[in-house]
């Protein structure tokens, strides 16, 4: 049984010249992220505020690529709670970090399905037409064409942006907002270099370009690339004078610098409005090992507001102490938020797995391909232990992985 706890804790880990430079760069408005907040889109132009002396770093990526695929097992942010100013915090140098929680790799890192790509079908409808409508009224708004193109990216609609970005090039805009408009685009089909490099041209001209910076940040986190992305964050708090707790919260405890994650992480959990900040206060104490106040911090962010990713980390946690039926019932409710969790199904095909429910693992595991078909691999993984056992499971689970991967 010890053999198939260890297989559980290794599913976590992911297998799983059309522009003009007279024309002003544009500040990308923001879109409402439900239904009810639906209401007047801002249409005029406003520059970033700029803050003297704020640097960007153009420093070498890492080269640990992330692990990514079509649905990730493992892959924006909630909005941010009204916080007082970021402190002053020293940014960590590079390279040095905490000693991590290495007996296992853990699903339950990134706020992956709070996405704007795993809204439900209607509202990210509603996103596109509210958007559509608003460039009817003002068809030569070149800001309101790049906010359409952001949003098609976010959904992973790239045919869609892909023809829109043939419509924004011939439009008059600056060489910034054209070389961000290919970035977006090219970020969305999966590129890094791309995207990269032309942010970093952006912010030779313009360090205190906002939309750029936070894009590039988006960058190197698909890289897992953090020190990067907070020192982004850092300049952006001092050019902005806006809050960035959550985004500072969430990279520094993933980089393991637990200290200084915890100066933003406490506050924002403090005001009890966002859930991320408590669950991320809980995957530190988790990777200290400390089960007890982890689990205290999970239960707290479920309190604030239900969420796939609380589910997930505290029926992980439930796991990892073979408390199987307290795990089964976080996962399953993590599955009702978010029923594309391929994540949270995989957990509980493991957890039925271990329990020796094998009907109910394989039917989760069946439920888990439907939404990406790498699970195949972690089903090879469950034969390998049903054949020492001498199963007479072995043939359907054999069977459902290879249908897994026709599919």
């Amino acid at each position: 049984m010890k053999k198939v706890i260890s297989i559980f804790l290794l599913y976590l880990c992911p297998t799983l010249s059309h522009s003009q430079t007279t024309v002003p760069p544009l500040t990308l408005p923001a879109i409402p992220t439900s239904i009810s907040e639906i209401k007047n889109l801002p249409t005029s132009n406003s520059s970033a505020p700029a803050s003297s002396g704020s640097t960007t770093t153009n420093a070498t990526t890492n080269q640990n690529s992330s692990t990514t695929n079509n649905t990730q097992i493992n892959p924006s942010p909630l909005p941010n709670p009204s916080v007082p100013t970021t402190p002053s915090v020293t940014a960590p140098e590079a390279g040095i970090n905490a000693p991590k929680y290495s007996e296992f790799q853990s699903a339950c890192r990134t706020h992956d399905y709070d996405q704007v790509q795993y809204l439900p079908d209607s509202l990210k409808e509603k996103r596109i037409q509210f958007l559509q409508d608003k460039i009817k009224k003002e068809s030569e708004s070149a800001k309101l064409k790049i906010r359409l193109l952001k949003e098609y990216v976010d959904q992973k609609k790239l045919k869609e942006a892909e023809q829109l970005l043939k419509e924004i090039r011939p439009l008059k805009i600056s060489k910034s907002d054209s070389q961000y408009a290919e970035a977006l685009y090219d970020f969305g089909k999966g590129d890094k270099k791309v995207p990269r490099d032309l942010l970093n041209k952006i912010l030779e001209n313009d360090p205190n370009n906002v939309d750029a910076l936070k894009l590039l940040a988006e960058v190197y986190k698909a890289d897992n690339n953090y020190f990067e992305y907070t020192s982004i964050y850092y300049d952006l708090s001092k050019i902005t004078k806006e809050n960035y707790d959550e985004q500072l919260c969430e990279a520094l405890t993933l980089d393991a610098h637990y200290a200084d994650a915890e100066k933003f992480c406490t506050r924002g959990a403090s005001e009890k409005k966002n859930p991320l900040f408590s669950i991320y206060l809980g995957i530190a104490a988790r990777e200290t090992q400390n089960f007890k106040e982890a689990q205290r911090q999970f239960t707290n962010s479920i309190n604030i507001k239900e969420t796939e990713m609380g589910y997930l980390c505290s029926g992980e946690l439930y796991a990892l102490q073979r408390k199987n039926t307290e795990a089964i019932d976080a996962f399953k409710k993590a599955i009702e938020l978010s029923g594309q969790s391929t994540r949270a199904q995989l957990a509980l095909a493991w957890v039925y797995f271990d329990d020796k429910n094998r009907t109910q693992a394989l039917e989760a595991f069946k439920k888990a391909c439907s939404t990406n078909k790498k699970v195949a691999t972690e089903m090879r993984k469950a034969v390998k232990f049903l054949i020492e056992e001498k199963s007479d499971m072995v043939k359907a689970y054999v069977s459902q992985s290879e249908a897994c991967l026709a599919n």
